[in-house]
């Protein structure tokens, strides 16, 4: 049996039974398809977005029509090429093996003092972070990725001063607080994924 046309090469090619027993998507059965996605996502609404314009409105009902049609033919192509179920997500998924993992550690020093009704604290702390991904490599698709793993490590320091006041708000009292300090990052600051 012979296949019409390899929609990879242009050029016709022979099919084994089991090649010729898969369901095949035409260019009507994906029109319908785009067709049936377009009216989910609000197609039929935009008469009332291009109402305002007249009669050119009709202009752009027809240019979403042949946008529709070129989809229907794109996704009868990639039927052709890669002969799977589920509509557009067959042929996006990818599926890979993603691992990773964070560490953190933190410390602070502070030393509270008080004057005249004002808490003040003045502390410095730091913190470590180190994110470490593995690699994979996605399948099920022609826009699957291959990527290294990595770990980036991090470092911040904080040094500032944290300030609180107690006061009278009608019947109930309040606490006004705040912070001032600087931080400041060491180590792989600019995180770099190799593909």
């Amino acid at each position: 049996m012979t296949k019409p046309l390899d929609a990879t090469s242009g050029r016709s090619q022979q099919t084994t039974p089991e090649m010729a027993a898969r369901p095949s998507l035409g260019i009507w059965a994906c029109s319908a398809l785009v067709v049936g996605n377009i009216i989910g996502s609000g197609f039929y609404l935009s008469p009332a977005a291009l109402a305002p314009y007249g009669a050119a409105a009709l202009v752009g009902w027809v240019g979403m029509a042949v946008a529709a049609m070129c989809l229907g033919l794109v996704f009868a192509r990639l039927a052709g090429v890669r002969p799977a179920t589920g509509g557009p997500y067959a042929y996006s998924s990818l599926t890979a093996d993603y691992r990773a993992g964070t560490t953190q550690v933190f410390g602070e020093l502070g030393y509270g003092l008080q004057a005249s009704g004002l808490s003040f604290e003045p502390f410095a702390n730091i913190a470590y972070v180190n994110v470490h991904t593995d690699g994979f490599t996605e399948k099920g698709a022609a826009a699957a990725l291959s990527v290294r793993g990595g770990s980036d490590d991090m470092t911040f320091t904080t040094f500032g001063l944290r300030l609180a006041t107690e006061f009278d708000l009608g019947t109930a009292k309040a606490t006004a607080r705040g912070l001032i300090g600087w931080r400041h990052a060491y180590g792989d600051v600019t995180p770099a994924v190799v593909q």
